[in-house]
């Protein structure tokens, strides 16, 4: 008797045991379990709380419900897993998972259920009766489920996990509740440094759309728009109904607005544009199509989306290679850190290599922003750089365009308009002058070149000396305007297409030739050449055409009876000289100007009888008079 009431202490604990686990669970020789005081622990059995257990549980992919998978004969349905973390293909929306937890204690305890995502439409928790359910409308710190574990017992649970878009293991297991909340707390703290970083990013892409309006910025924005809104509920920070619908068509519109920026960031050439583009296409068509199986579209996304970020990356080593631009490099370092971010992901979820982060792409896309501010700031910086460039380039060109063009002619085709309006085209009348350098090819001097420019210098800038720009081009007022400068020779017009200073194109072209010859005078005591040497001028007063050529160069020209006139009058330079048998600068006025001046001018001139001389001045064979004032006279 005594011998018996031994034996049946000692097995009682056993006895108990058993009795607690036929009633949790129906524990079978090959069952496993976890033993909640020594299974939480890392892979050196170092403590560690928030552990998968894939292992040790079985699952079962289908729709069924509780009472159908809890029942003895659907046991056998159930697969044991062979990986801590659990992922399946997307052909089903539900699967069960099946974990016993032993409790050693003589006292009844606690472990936790945690889910971060919020894709996982609902989550919930069995025992003989629902437990616990947390759904996608919940916050992280509504998302715990307690498992209440029975003292000296193997209690079995029985978690059903619903979701659309992804089948995996989204839920852990805590031992220490203290632990899961500074996890939380730890979720939230980093959630927050990435909302700041993409914030950040937002008004920064903001202030240079304002300060450029370039569609590249414009796009940036909204890639960062659509994927801070889909992190943010993802992260759980906000809750809203169909989540798992709407952060899934956001990751593929930020996929859309990142391709449209790729596209602009870069400058793709024609084909590489055209390959982005059915990209583009491809997934506006998933988008819609997820609206009516979310399943199949988010699938088919995934591979839509790595064909299409590979493509940039590509095209963005491509345009690298060919222009070793340093704002690409980072571009393709940024991109590169986002793709490898996610790929990793991919191959954790996978069960490729193993798990250790849920959230590696949403960090790889945070660097990756960090990244591509820079990359933004460095074409920035070489755009200025270029532009400044550029500025100094126009600069100089404008510098050297202000030596061919009239300033009013400047202004007009700064503000728009063609070079051929800039100046006044058809006919007019004006007084023109020709000036000629006698001799000039009999002087045997070095520095003849610079004698004659500096003459003639001396005189253009005489020309535009009282110039007065004008936004009418044919009020543009001028001593003369320069038809022609030949190599010993200048032709100039007076009152057209130019206005006189005084409107009275004849005493201004009188007193502007007189200067003419008075510089010319100063010019040839500095030349300092030993022989006599004059100039002649004639002016006459007829019509004259401007143009422009149809072909390049587009030079403005005139042409007309005024400019032949005036050349035939101070070709009689030698004609009247000769008559008079003398030498020395002579200044030719046809009738018709000098009849156009006032009598106390007149006064100065010789009238010169073209009859009694028996002389014509050709195309002008009619006149019977010229008139001449010669100075510098030499007998």
């Amino acid at each position: 008797m005594k011998a018996a009431c031994i034996i049946t202490l000692i097995l009682m604990p056993y006895a108990i045991d058993c009795s607690s686990s036929a009633i949790a669970s129906p524990i079978t020789h090959d069952s496993v379990y976890v033993d909640i005081d020594k299974d939480f622990v890392d892979s050196e059995n170092i403590p560690k709380d928030g552990l998968f257990f894939g292992k040790q549980s079985y699952y079962y992919i289908g729709d069924e419900d509780f009472e159908i998978v809890s029942s003895r004969d659907f046991q056998k349905k159930f697969t044991k897993s062979e990986n801590d973390f659990l992922t399946f293909p997307q052909n089903k929306t539900q699967f069960w998972v099946k974990i016993s937890f032993l409790n050693r204690s003589s006292q009844e305890r606690s472990i936790f259920l945690f889910s971060t995502l919020t894709v996982t439409r609902e989550i919930s928790v069995y025992n003989k009766k629902l437990t616990g359910t947390t759904t996608s409308d919940d916050i992280l710190p509504r998302r715990i489920i307690s498992l209440n574990l029975k003292a000296n017992s193997v209690s079995t649970f029985y978690i059903k996990r619903f979701s659309n878009v992804q089948q995996r293991q989204d839920f852990t297991f805590w031992k220490d509740k203290d632990d899961l909340l500074k996890n939380i707390n730890h979720i939230e703290r980093i959630g927050g440094f990435i909302f700041a970083v993409f914030f950040m990013s937002l008004i920064f892409s903001f202030m240079l759309w304002v300060s450029y309006r370039s569609n590249v910025y414009i796009f940036y924005r909204l890639y960062i728009i659509f994927f801070f809104a889909m992190t943010l509920l993802v992260w759980s920070i906000i809750s809203i109904p169909n989540v798992d619908y709407i952060s899934t068509i956001l990751a593929s519109m930020s996929l859309i607005a990142g391709c449209l920026f790729s596209i602009k960031f870069l400058n793709l050439g024609k084909n590489l544009r055209h390959i982005m583009f059915v990209w583009i296409i491809l997934l506006v068509i998933l988008i819609v199509f997820m609206c009516f199986d979310l399943q199949l579209g988010n699938l088919l996304s995934q591979y839509v989306a790595f064909l299409g970020c590979s493509s940039i990356l590509l095209s963005a080593l491509y345009i690298y290679s060919q222009k070793k631009e340093q704002h690409v490099a980072i571009f393709i370092l940024a991109y590169g850190t986002l793709m490898s971010g996610y790929i990793l992901q991919f191959l954790m979820w996978k069960n490729i290599i193993p798990f250790w982060s849920g959230k590696l792409w949403f960090y790889s896309a945070t660097l990756e922003n960090i990244l591509m501010l820079l990359a933004l700031a460095d074409k920035i910086y070489n755009t200025e750089k270029e532009r400044i460039n550029g500025y100094e380039d126009i600069a100089h060109s404008y510098n050297q365009l202000r030596k061919v063009f009239y300033p009013h002619q400047l202004t007009s085709m700064k503000n728009g308009a063609h070079l051929e309006t800039t100046m006044p085209l058809g006919g007019g009348e004006a007084c023109v002058i020709s000036l000629d350098v006698a001799g000039s090819s009999q002087i045997k001097a070095g520095r003849i070149n610079k004698f004659l420019r500096d003459v003639f210098s001396s005189c253009n800038n005489l020309m535009i000396r009282d110039y007065q720009e004008n936004v009418d081009v044919r009020s543009v007022v001028s001593n003369a305007f320069r038809i022609k400068e030949m190599g010993d020779g200048l032709i100039c017009s007076v009152g057209f297409p130019y206005k006189s200073p005084t409107n009275d194109p004849f005493a201004d072209a009188l007193s502007l030739s007189e200067e003419f010859i008075e510089i010319f005078n100063v010019k040839i005591r500095e030349f300092q050449y030993p022989e006599d040497t004059y100039c002649g001028c004639g002016i006459a007063y007829g019509h004259i055409e401007t143009f422009y050529p149809d072909s390049t160069p587009v030079e403005y020209d005139a042409y007309g009876s005024g400019i032949v006139l005036a050349c035939r009058y101070e070709s009689m330079r030698k004609t009247i000289l000769s008559s008079l048998g003398t030498t020395g600068n002579i200044l030719i006025l046809s009738e018709t100007v000098y009849n156009s001046i006032e009598e106390n001018k007149r006064e100065q001139f010789t009238r010169f009888n073209l009859k009694e001389h028996q002389i014509d001045v050709r195309n002008d064979e009619s006149a019977d008079f010229l008139y001449y004032k010669i100075t510098d006279r030499t007998t």
